[in-house]
């Protein structure tokens, strides 16, 4: 017998390669109606094209470099991801600040929304048709002299 320590092995992960029961749990969560609906996510057709583009540039601008192609798919494959994530945080951001000024314009100018000054503009027909039908009903009547010496 020797007296060096007997190895244990203390993490439970499964040796490198073999380790793709959680990677097909994700994919099998995505369903079809989930690709669907991409162009609905507001800055996300924006972001995929800039990814997109910027990944190819990238991955073009390394393998001219190196003439490496697996290196070269890699920084394509990781620019792309890298500039699409940008360039939807960017466009979010500018698209929560526009949602922001236009909240607070809307509570500024609340009574300028078009339901208001459709609702004034008919109180203010209503009222100028009361007091053109008052002011005949003056001019006609009976009692108004003008009617008799016009």
């Amino acid at each position: 017998m020797s007296d060096a320590p007997e190895t244990v092995k203390i993490d439970n992960t499964p040796p490198p390669g073999q380790s793709y029961d959680k990677y097909k749990k994700a994919f099998e969560m995505i369903s079809l109606d989930d690709v669907n609906r991409i162009e609905n996510v507001p800055c996300m057709r924006n972001a995929l094209l800039y990814g997109i583009g910027g990944g190819m540039a990238f991955g073009a601008i390394h393998f001219i470099s190196t003439r490496r192609i697996k290196s070269s798919w890699n920084w394509t494959f990781a620019s792309a991801m890298v500039v699409m994530v940008g360039t939807w945080q960017h466009c979010r951001s500018r698209r929560t600040e526009e949602m922001d000024k236009m909240r607070q314009i809307t509570e500024k100018y609340s009574d300028h929304h078009i339901s208001n000054l459709k609702r004034k503009n008919d109180e203010a027909r209503r009222q100028f048709k009361e007091r053109k039908e008052q002011e005949e009903r003056v001019q006609y009547s009976w009692y108004n002299p003008k009617r008799y010496f016009s």
